[in-house]
């Protein structure tokens, strides 16, 4: 359990150079960080902000969190990066006692891990546990196995649970799902319809992106895999990744400044497009 005060460096893309530091505060009263950006980073020309409402500069930003909405005590673009429902719940039943979200962050497998931005130490040693590597194709059938196991709360061996977490990474949402490595070596998220399900969720998902791709809107590419049987798998091309490198993203809930696990509307993403966005009007006809 990582209580006490924690420092840890954010860098982007493959050969990283920090951004920016966050140091984070975990006690029994809750959990809280700052993040400041980095000298060196204010100063390259290729500088970036890491979220809208975090511009550059050095002045620091404080984000403070309750203990009854933990999730929040991390930057939003951070937040994104970590681990959701489903990798959350596979980390608590790999780790015993009560874990932080720095403990949540640095579980994830730093391979599968959304988005471009990882974390360091003070040597620039990347801080993220390792697992075996993210699984190919051919190794669909076995993950949506392990995935069906750990969702009726059968017990996995060791192994068998570190494959499951190394695959997960920080995929969002709350159902099962894995990176897997396509037959060209680009990664894409298998999502697995679980025991519970009593419709084919995953068909229904494949056909909504298919129909939303046929009417001229830039969703994602997909297809169904392990069609077969009555529970197929999702297979969805990751936005993140491109020819083998990370891309920056913000997220939907990050963008807009959203709290953790809070709602929100397409107008707000919308208004935040008008603000930020180098064209806007573009930019906004993929939210029709």
């Amino acid at each position: 359990m990582s209580h006490g005060t924690n420092r840890v460096h954010v860098a982007p893309g493959e050969r990283p150079q920090p951004v920016g530091e966050v140091v984070i505060e975990a006690d029994d009263r809750g959990q809280a960080s700052v993040f400041r950006y980095a000298v060196e980073w204010l100063e390259n020309p290729e500088r970036f902000a890491i979220a809208c409402s975090m511009p550059l500069g050095e002045s620091p930003f404080h984000v403070p969190a309750s203990r009854t909405n933990p999730r929040d005590a991390l930057p939003g673009p951070i937040g994104d990066s970590s681990p959701d429902s489903w990798g959350c719940g596979l980390i608590r039943k790999a780790w015993s006692g009560e874990l932080t979200e720095l403990d949540y962050l640095l579980a994830v497998d730093d391979i599968a891990r959304e988005g471009s931005l990882r974390y360091c130490d003070d040597d620039g040693m990347l801080l993220a546990r390792t697992y075996p590597p993210t699984p190919r194709l051919n190794e669909l059938r076995e993950r949506r196995g392990l995935a069906s196991a750990a969702g009726t709360g059968r017990q996995l061996t060791a192994s068998d649970r570190d494959r499951l977490l190394g695959s997960a990474g920080s995929l969002g949402d709350t159902r099962p799902k894995a990176s897997i490595r396509e037959e060209n070596c680009e990664v894409a998220i298998a999502k697995f319809t679980s025991d519970g399900h009593t419709m084919p969720v995953e068909r229904a998902e494949v056909a909504t992106l298919n129909l939303a791709r046929a009417a001229g809107i830039d969703a994602a590419s997909t297809r169904l895999e392990v069609n077969d049987t009555n529970r197929p798998a999702a297979l969805i091309k990751r936005f993140d990744r491109s020819q083998g490198e990370r891309v920056s993203y913000r997220s939907a809930q990050s963008f807009p400044g959203a709290g953790a696990a809070t709602g929100g509307y397409s107008t707000d993403i919308a208004d935040g497009l008008r603000a930020h966005a180098s064209n806007p009007r573009e930019q906004m006809s993929g939210l029709n």
